[in-house]
């Protein structure tokens, strides 16, 4: 595979001249950028557009919003979903960096209901000022990493040669081709549903605290009087396991117990992506959001900095932050209990669904925040 590849360039010599004509050939072969997401390969419209997809019916009378991720039947009647996503780096680790990657991808899937993917081709863009050394050498780690969660996700699912390019910002993500005979299609949100998110948020937030508490900046100042740094490596560490965590027996359950909508939650926040499904509904519906669950110890520490992101409203960006379900009132705590069974307690129900104008209704002096913890 080319993982291992890049792995043989990065442990030879580099005074050796075979580290050099194996650096120039990869370079040659592998240096391009990622040929763009075209639909008319995967049989949709050549105008689609992923941002436009609540706009968008099939033949098949249903409505698609997804964001990175598009959806058709095949002849023999199974759904094909194929999903894109490309993640910007948040932390230093590389090679954790390139199993976040792989997990937020997936997510994507999952949130359909699909529990595998057939095909993977994974993208890695390094940053314009590297050198082809460090190029190479980030590559390599980005890659190794995304592959290995990969393995574990998906066993022996066909990956595609790895397209590596070099971009003004450095990133890790790719495309993901799964097939099913079912799926949870995404715009069948009814009235009275619940909707749950499967993880706690704040995950962008930790790695922020934890780089200035790294650096002793003004906000560690604001905060270390409150806070430890052994709690913040623990919170650090949290962070990295949630953010790795995959979605796949969220995306089981989903089909057991019948969800109507689903989608991830990632760099648009939860208020963005809830906004994002409710467009997408067949009914006129509202999301009523009542609680935003955070990592615990995280609502004091972002009241402390004056909640610059926005956390406790729901509007900070995230990375692989679990998946909002909308789920019938009769399964929705039992989606919960047994997901939190399997998996720790990080399942929360977030709000119901109401009769409305596809509206995501979200009050600052109605929110509350819950903190979720420890894990």
């Amino acid at each position: 595979m080319a993982y291992v590849y890049a792995q043989l360039v990065f442990i030879m010599p580099p005074s050796s001249g075979l580290f050099r004509s194996v650096i120039d050939s990869m370079w040659n072969r592998l240096l391009t950028r990622a040929i763009p997401f075209n639909p008319v390969d995967f049989a949709l419209p050549a105008d689609f557009r992923l941002t436009g997809l609540h706009n968008y019916t099939s033949q098949l009378d249903w409505r698609m919003h997804r964001l990175e991720c598009s959806l058709k039947q095949l002849e023999d009647g199974s759904y094909q979903a194929t999903c894109t996503a490309q993640i910007f780096m948040v932390l230093d680790d590389p090679f954790i960096y390139g199993q976040i990657a792989a997990v937020a991808i997936m997510s994507e899937l999952y949130a359909l209901g699909i529990l595998a993917a057939d095909t993977i081709v994974p993208v890695v863009e390094v940053g314009l000022g590297l050198s082809d050394h460090d190029s190479i050498t980030l590559a390599s780690m980005h890659l190794t990493g995304f592959s290995s969660a990969m393995r574990h996700l998906t066993g022996n699912a066909g990956h595609g040669l790895p397209y590596i390019a070099r971009c003004a910002f450095s990133s890790v993500g790719g495309t993901v081709i799964g097939t099913s005979r079912t799926f949870v299609p995404a715009s069948n949100a009814r009235p009275g549903d619940l909707l749950v998110l499967t993880k706690p948020l704040g995950a962008t937030f930790v790695l922020a605290l934890y780089q200035s508490m790294m650096a002793r900046d003004a906000d560690w100042r604001r905060v270390e009087g409150i806070v430890t740094e052994r709690v913040v490596h623990r919170l650090y560490q949290t962070a990295l396991d949630l953010m790795r965590l995959p979605e796949r027996d969220a995306a089981r359950l989903m089909q057991k117990y019948g969800a109507h909508a689903a989608t991830h939650v990632g760099k648009r926040g939860l208020v963005g992506h809830a906004t994002a499904l409710v467009l997408s509904q067949s009914q006129a519906v509202d999301f009523s959001l009542s609680t935003v669950p955070v990592i615990s110890r995280l609502a004091e520490l972002a009241i402390a900095l004056g909640d610059p992101s926005q956390l406790l409203e729901g509007l900070a960006p995230e990375v692989s932050a679990g998946l909002l379900v909308c789920l019938p009132p009769s399964a929705a705590f039992a989606f919960v209990a047994e997901l939190n069974e399997r998996e720790g307690v990080r399942a929360t129900v977030i709000g119901r669904v109401v009769k409305g104008t596809r509206a995501v209704s979200f009050y600052r002096n109605l929110t509350k925040s819950v903190q979720v913890g420890p894990f």
